[in-house]
């Protein structure tokens, strides 16, 4: 995939930065593992065939983790913001 979603699109969205903070009350129950698997070339390849099925008006399939889907969403929306303007 030439077009895959960079790492940097992904550090970029709200659902990953809220991942790394750290709860003051929990400070051993942060997502910083989470943070890295949606790094991973497979994570990021999960997303970028999603959005090569909404960028085709095609129905999206079923297959993202909740973290995936919500960061999805936020690049879906970026996107969309992209092109009004």
């Amino acid at each position: 995939m030439n077009n895959l979603i960079s790492t940097e699109a992904i550090q970029s969205t709200k659902t990953y930065i809220e991942l790394g903070k750290i709860n003051k009350n929990h400070p051993g129950l942060n997502n910083k593992m989470q943070q890295q698997m949606l790094l991973k070339r497979s994570s990021r390849e999960a997303i970028t065939h999603q959005m090569i099925l909404w960028r085709n008006n095609l129905p999206l399939e079923p297959t993202l983790s909740k973290n995936q889907s919500l960061i999805l969403q936020e690049l879906i929306e970026a996107e969309k913001d992209a092109k009004s303007e």
